[in-house]
């Protein structure tokens, strides 16, 4: 599987396990981080399950439920892959590894909770002391 492809089929097994929109630009990148930092190739198997799953499944949200998410060898990837999209960081044990500020900034977790990050206001200097306009 290419480059493109992989980011591709990356992107969509991602808003079927996380149910967002996952966007297109940070899907390489973070494609690219589970391979590095923790996955390796086991992405890249995962991928191709989940490319045959979806040219062949009549149920595909059944089987990648039960091939992917509750299976012993892509469960533990697939909830990575979750974590990732809602807060762009891993859990390896008790340690987190967040990536670039960007990724943390544009985390589906903000318009979860429907808040900011935290030091990201988008308002002016001293907009706090006003009262919310909505």
């Amino acid at each position: 599987m290419d480059a493109a492809t992989a980011a591709a089929c990356f992107r969509d097994l991602s808003r079927h396990l996380a149910g967002v929109d996952a966007q297109a630009d940070l899907a390489a990148p973070y494609l690219q981080r589970l391979r590095a930092e923790l996955f390796g190739a086991r992405i890249d198997e995962l991928l191709e399950l989940f490319a045959r799953l979806r040219s062949t499944s009549t149920d595909l949200e059944m089987d990648i439920r039960q091939q992917i998410v509750e299976s012993s060898d892509f469960g533990a990837l697939a909830q990575q892959i979750i974590l990732l999209w809602y807060t762009s960081a891993f859990a390896d044990g008790d340690n987190w590894k967040f990536g670039p500020p960007e990724q943390y900034f544009r985390s589906h977790i903000w318009s979860v909770i429907g808040a900011h990050p935290p030091a990201l206001s988008g308002g002016y200097f001293g907009y706090w002391k006003y009262p919310p306009e909505n």
